[in-house]
C-alpha cells in the first residue's frame, strides 16, 4: 500500500515574504481608509462655506428714535441726549445731596500710641544710650576713660533745642564735640518735652 508523501513546510524566506506582502496590504488598507476620512471632512467644509449665512445678509433693523414732547409754542430744541440720561436719573434724597457737598473725611491712620505728657527719665536714658556709641566712635581719639555731664533740653516735637557740657571740659575740643552730636539725638515726641541731666561715660 503506497505512503502519503510528507507535507512540505514553508521555508524561511518564504514566510518572510507572505509576512512582508501582508504588511503592506495592512498599511495600504490603512492608507485608503484615512484618505477618504479627509475627502469626506473638506467636501463638508466647501459645502459650509459655500452656504451664505441668512444672519449676514439680513439688514439690521433701524433704532427707534427717540420722541421728545414738546409743549405747543414752545420754541426750544430737542433735547440733547446727555440731558435726556440726566433727566432718567434718580433724584438725589436730602442726606445724599448734604453728604455731596461736605469734603471727603481723612482716612484714619489706626490707632495711635498716645504721647506721654512730658519727656520720661527712662525714654531720654534710653535715646542718649543708643548715641553713645556714635559719640565714643567721633569724639574719644583715645583710649582714656572720659566721664561727661550733659544738660539736654528737649522740645516736644523731640528735637534737642539745647544742649551744654557741665563741668571743666565744657570748653574742650571733646565737649564741644560731644555737644555737636547731642544735637543730632532724636527723642521720642511728647506733649512738653522735657530737660534732662545724662552722665555719659566714654571710654
Amino acid at each position: 500500500m503506497p505512503t502519503a508523501p510528507p507535507k512540505r513546510r514553508l521555508g524561511k524566506l518564504e514566510l518572510a515574504i507572505l509576512i512582508f506582502l501582508g504588511f503592506d496590504l495592512l498599511v495600504f488598507a490603512t492608507w485608503r481608509l484615512l484618505a477618504s476620512d479627509r475627502d469626506d471632512a473638506q467636501a463638508v467644509a466647501d459645502a459650509s462655506d459655500a452656504a451664505p449665512a441668512a444672519t449676514d445678509t439680513a439688514p439690521a433693523p433701524a433704532p427707534a428714535e427717540e420722541q421728545t414732547s414738546e409743549e405747543p409754542g414752545d420754541g426750544a430744541s430737542p433735547a440733547s441726549p446727555a440731558a435726556r440720561a440726566q433727566a432718567r436719573t434718580r433724584p438725589l434724597s436730602v442726606q445724599e445731596a448734604i453728604a455731596s457737598e461736605l469734603p471727603p473725611e481723612p482716612e484714619s491712620p489706626g490707632p495711635v500710641r498716645p504721647m506721654n505728657r512730658s519727656l520720661s527719665e527712662k525714654d531720654f536714658r534710653e535715646a542718649m544710650v543708643d548715641a553713645r556709641d556714635d559719640i565714643v566712635k567721633k569724639c574719644l581719639d583715645s583710649r582714656m576713660r572720659r566721664t561727661l555731664k550733659v544738660s539736654v533740653k528737649v522740645a516736644p516735637n523731640g528735637e534737642v533745642t539745647f544742649a551744654r557740657v557741665l563741668g571743666a571740659l565744657a570748653d574742650t575740643q571733646l565737649g564741644s564735640c560731644v555737644v555737636k552730636h547731642v544735637y543730632r539725638v532724636e527723642f521720642p515726641a511728647t506733649h512738653e518735652g522735657g530737660t534732662d541731666t545724662y552722665t555719659l561715660r566714654l571710654r
